[in-house]
């Protein structure tokens, strides 16, 4: 089996480590924080301490980083020291523009750059869809390794397909959200009991009746909004950049906006570190039940 150099072991890339690692890749990784070098250490993983130690070990790696900053800083120092039988692929999660940026760095160096956007949840690893554009016989030399814990590879296009349309898929989750919470709402304003609505098309064929209703759905209807799939904050920037490819292609985005704005408000209740269902208890505010 080959080597896989990683950068980033953070709540994805430690499940991309195990998964790899399980299929019998050899993952050598880089990451700053001691959670993490305790990770690889407790799971045998080695660690190098410099981007050029990495190349040296491996002609591909996966990078998977909390903000654009760091994978534009990552990439600056990377380019200098990769080769032309290098593949690297940055699956965080970035607006196209960030992605441009990045491969603009590459571009001025032989390796090849190729983005990758993750559709799934921390807790569907294996499910995962990986939306991917750039160089088809590069996203083709790297599918073996990512189908590890991914169950679909997509090469969607250019450098940026990747990132369009994971974020806009992110902003479309981002108005379901919204709906679902103002839903639940107006049924108990509306005199309603929440968990018989919530069980009675929970258990239908109605088209409603999907993931994100029964996953923010039953958060609200057991007051569960802790040990988040994802926090409001992660929410703001997500749907901000669904917003801003929106607004780019010529648009005014008002569904995109309008659940932008309701997460943004209740980021400011402090509710931010919050599952995204939290948006309920800000809704709940705006609308008081008239019958309490």
């Amino acid at each position: 089996m080959e080597t896989i150099g990683l950068i980033g072991v953070g709540t994805m890339g430690r499940l991309m480590t195990e998964c790899m690692k399980k299929a019998g890749y050899t993952v050598i990784a880089m990451d700053n924080s001691e959670a993490s070098k305790k990770f690889c250490v407790d799971n045998n993983v080695e660690i190098v301490e410099t981007k050029a130690e990495l190349a040296q070990k491996t002609k591909k790696i996966i990078c998977s980083l909390p903000s654009p900053k760091i994978s534009k800083i990552i990439a600056k120092e990377l380019a200098e020291v990769i080769t032309a039988e290098h593949i690297v692929t940055d699956t965080s999660t970035m607006a196209p523009t960030d992605v441009e940026e990045i491969a603009a760095i590459y571009a001025n160096s032989p390796g090849t750059f190729v983005e990758g956007g993750i559709l799934g949840r921390p807790s569907m690893v294996g499910h995962w869809t990986l939306v991917m554009g750039g160089d088809k016989a590069a996203v083709e030399a790297l599918k073996p390794a990512l189908l590890t814990f991914c169950a679909k590879v997509v090469h969607a296009g250019k450098v940026t397909s990747g990132s369009t349309i994971k974020v806009l898929n992110n902003a479309l989750f981002g108005i379901m959200n919204a709906g679902v919470c103002e839903v639940f709402v107006a049924v108990e304003n509306a005199g309603v009991d929440q968990k018989v609505f919530y069980d009675i098309v929970s258990n239908s064929q109605s088209a409603t009746n999907c993931g994100v209703f029964k996953e923010i759905g039953n958060r609200i209807v057991t007051n569960k909004y802790d040990q988040p799939n994802a926090t409001i904050d992660i929410a703001v920037k997500d749907t901000l950049c669904g917003q801003q490819i929106a607004q780019s292609a010529g648009m005014s985005p008002t569904l995109i906006s309008t659940a932008l704005q309701a997460f943004e408000n209740t980021a400011y209740l402090g509710l931010g570190k919050e599952d995204t269902s939290a948006l309920y208890k800000y809704l709940r505010q705006v609308y008081p039940n008239p019958s309490k």
